[in-house]
């Protein structure tokens, strides 16, 4: 199962079996870790693996997990779309995993407390991952999440890649299942927008993290159809004023505008 593959099939795992990992499963995931695809290359980035089967590690924060492993990213707060690259980062590491068998789950309110990143970078998010004591995957039918219509503004008539885009932005998950992606949709591009929840309110850039990982779906799904694509933030949709939502970012289908 690769990646995109995942995005239909993974769900969380808040159950977990102790045992340790092969090294060599460990060390393939270093090597994705320090090479996942980026929104900002300029934004600084790190991922450790904590391993809870040989080291004492010290976590704390509500709704923990009892699992062998955790990863915890680590980006530099202070730039701009700091929290948006996390969420993207983190997404594709989650889905690496699970394409392995593996299974995860997202721990925001947690925090390790002797392993700090380097100078300038602040951990944003926890995952717990390791060997689930019951099944990792589900049908996509079985994902409690928020219809089409009820995320998107259709503006004008899409085909069928586009609609797959949206299938797969629908289907990431969220803290506390808020789903604060809206689409302004078009036939060649799709304005993104955010919906702040309480949750951002008490864990800020809460939103901008869980709006990356929607963004990993989306490029996803765009890469497995062979989609030109290009995220790009428009300055005027940034300053329009929107009913309960805020502009992220563009998506523009090239091959569309070529085609028109």
């Amino acid at each position: 199962m690769n990646a995109y593959e995942a995005i239909y099939y993974r769900k969380s795992v808040r159950g977990y079996s102790m045992e340790a990992l092969a090294p060599e499963m460990l060390e393939r995931l270093r090597n994705c870790a320090r090479h996942l695809k980026r929104l900002d290359p300029s934004i600084g980035y790190q991922v450790d693996i904590l391993d809870l089967t040989r080291n004492k590690i010290r976590l704390v924060g509500p709704f923990r997990v009892r699992a062998p492993y955790y990863l915890m990213i680590s980006v530099d707060k202070s730039r701009e779309g700091a929290m948006l690259e996390a969420g993207y980062l983190a997404e594709q590491l989650v889905l690496y995993l699970a394409g392995k068998n593996i299974g995860t789950c997202y721990q925001g309110g947690l925090r390790c407390l002797n392993i700090t990143p380097a100078q300038g970078l602040k951990q944003v998010m926890l995952i717990a991952f390791g060997r689930a004591d019951h099944k990792i995957y589900r049908n996509q039918e079985q994902a409690r999440r928020k219809k089409l219509s009820a995320l998107c503004s259709f503006r004008e008539g899409i085909g069928e890649e586009m609609r797959t885009l949206l299938k797969a932005a629908r289907l990431a998950p969220s803290a506390f299942n808020t789903q604060p992606w809206r689409f302004v949709v078009y036939a060649g591009r799709i304005h993104i927008l955010a919906r702040d929840s309480f949750w951002n309110r008490v864990h800020p850039g809460g939103t901008e993290f869980d709006m990356g990982v929607m963004l990993c779906h989306m490029v996803l799904a765009a890469e497995e159809l062979w989609m030109d694509i290009t995220l790009k933030k428009d300055g005027q949709l940034a300053e329009n004023r929107w009913k309960k939502c805020r502009y992220i970012i563009s998506l523009i289908n090239n091959q569309n505008n070529l085609n028109n």
